[in-house]
């Protein structure tokens, strides 16, 4: 393989982590801090931004293999055996947020529960 073939297929390798990276360090936090105005339960924002951040690194690994495999090198060929896997796991997530939306929108809508008094 051409040197510049190597160039680019490490290029695309560091725009599509630097964008996985934006999206977990910038996004995210925005979307947790706008879900925190209207839902009082911290620790379900939390788990809803972990569903939402592992969703994210699986995308990036899977195009990542993706670029890897398509270098046709018989060691980096072995990397296909990830990817029936994260397809499983892709193709699942969009169920997965479906819910995840839905479940936010109960939780924004349920009345706030005033904590009782402990005896």
């Amino acid at each position: 393989m051409a040197f510049m073939d190597w160039m680019l297929l490490i290029l695309k390798i560091v725009g599509v982590v630097i964008g996985g990276h934006i999206a977990v360090t910038k996004f995210l936090p925005l979307m947790k801090t706008a879900l925190s105005s209207f839902i009082k339960k911290e620790e379900f924002v939390t788990s809803v931004i972990s569903v939402l951040m592992l969703y994210i690194l699986v995308l990036v690994l899977n195009v990542v293999v993706g670029f890897l495999v398509s270098v046709e090198n018989k060691y980096l060929g072995y990397l296909n055996v990830l990817l029936p896997g994260m397809e499983v796991i892709l193709k699942v997530a969009p169920y997965i947020i479906y819910f995840l939306i839905a479940a936010v929108i109960v939780a924004g809508l349920s009345p706030v529960q005033p904590a009782s008094p402990k005896k």
